[in-house]
C-alpha cells in the first residue's frame, strides 16, 4: 500500500495529538464505541476487516481488528486510533437509521418512564454488547468484567448515544476531538 492511497489526516482535520500516554484511555474508549456498534448493527469482524481495507486505513489495524482484544498494555498507535475512530464514523453513517431508530426508541421508553431494556430491540442490544465486552481482556473503565445491569446499561446507552453523534458527515472530526479532549485541558 503506498503512502499516496492512505487517508489523509490534516485533510480530514484529525491533526489534532493527544498526549501518548493517554493513548491506552483513547483505545479503551474506542474499543467501547466499537462493541457498541457491532452489538447494534451486528457486524462480523471479518466485514470489519474488509471495510478497514476498503477505506485504505492504517495497514495492520485490520488484523488489530481481527483479534479479540487489544491489549491495553500495547495500545493501538496513534495513526490506528485515527483509523479505528474514521472506521466506526463511516460505519455509523452507514447504519445511522438504525442507530436514530435505537436512540428514538431508548428516548420515548425513558420519556415514558418504561425501562428500555423490555424493548427486545434494546434488549438484544444490551445482551449482546455485555456479551462482547466481557469476550475481552481488559475490565471496562470504572466497572469490572462483571459488571451488573445496573453498572451495565447506562454505559450502553451512552454509548449508543455517542454513535448517534458519530453518523453524521461532520462526525470524524468532532468524534476525534472529544476522544482526545480530555487531555488537552488537563
Amino acid at each position: 500500500m503506498t503512502h499516496d492511497s492512505l487517508l489523509n489526516w490534516q485533510k480530514l482535520q484529525l491533526t489534532a495529538e493527544p498526549e501518548l500516554q493517554h493513548l491506552p484511555q483513547i483505545t479503551r474508549h474506542l474499543e467501547l464505541t466499537l462493541i457498541a456498534l457491532k452489538a447494534l448493527i451486528s457486524i462480523t469482524p471479518e466485514a470489519l476487516q474488509r471495510i478497514a481495507a476498503q477505506m485504505n486505513l492504517m495497514p495492520g489495524l485490520s488484523e488489530r481488528i481481527m483479534q479479540a482484544s487489544v491489549n491495553v498494555e500495547a495500545p493501538l498507535t496513534l495513526d490506528e486510533a485515527k483509523s479505528l475512530a474514521l472506521l466506526i464514523c463511516h460505519l455509523a453513517n452507514q447504519n445511522q437509521p438504525e442507530i436514530r431508530r435505537a436512540v428514538t426508541l431508548l428516548e420515548q421508553l425513558t420519556q415514558q418512564g418504561d425501562d428500555p431494556a423490555q424493548s427486545a430491540l434494546l434488549q438484544t442490544y444490551l445482551t449482546t454488547f455485555q456479551q462482547q465486552g466481557q469476550s475481552r481482556s481488559y475490565p471496562f473503565p470504572d466497572v469490572s468484567i462483571d459488571i451488573s445491569t445496573e453498572q451495565l446499561e447506562p454505559l450502553a446507552f451512552k454509548l449508543l448515544i455517542d454513535l448517534l453523534f458519530c453518523s453524521n458527515s461532520d462526525s470524524p472530526q468532532r468524534f476525534w476531538s472529544a476522544l482526545i479532549k480530555p487531555q488537552f485541558s488537563a
